[in-house]
């Protein structure tokens, strides 16, 4: 047999992996991403018709330091208003990285050394100074 005759197996991939077909890699049809817009419209006719009478009515007649009627009274915020946007900081003071490792460390010591001054060395493992 000569040497260097043998071809090497060509690579085959999956179709949505192929070089050149943008897009998502796969996900099962039907079942990812984003809810069809009639499942959507008619969870909301639902909730106008049946959920938010029946949060009224609760609302008109319980008492507002009930655990239920705070509830009720939640929902119907966040219907009417929708949920608030969430801030995330993306960096610290002046441009620079977020310190809260300093912080972290700061407040750990405060809470051992508080500790400390209301148990003693009884507050201290073996082996610590």
């Amino acid at each position: 047999m000569a040497t260097g005759s043998v071809k090497p197996k060509e690579k085959s991939l999956p179709a949505h992996l192929v070089p050149g077909n943008p897009g998502n890699s796969g996900g099962k049809p039907g079942r990812s991403g984003r809810k069809p817009n009639e499942f959507i419209q008619e969870c909301g006719q639902l909730t106008d018709e049946l959920v938010l009478p029946k949060i009224a009515a609760h609302l008109a007649l319980a008492d507002p330091t009930d655990e239920a009627w705070r509830w009720a009274a939640t929902f119907v915020s966040k219907y009417a208003k929708g949920l608030p946007t969430q801030t995330v900081e993306h960096t610290g003071k002046d441009g620079g990285p977020i310190e809260y490792i300093e912080h972290a460390k700061a407040d750990f010591q405060s809470r051992m050394d508080r500790i400390t001054q209301r148990l003693g060395s009884a507050a201290m493992p073996e082996g610590v100074d």
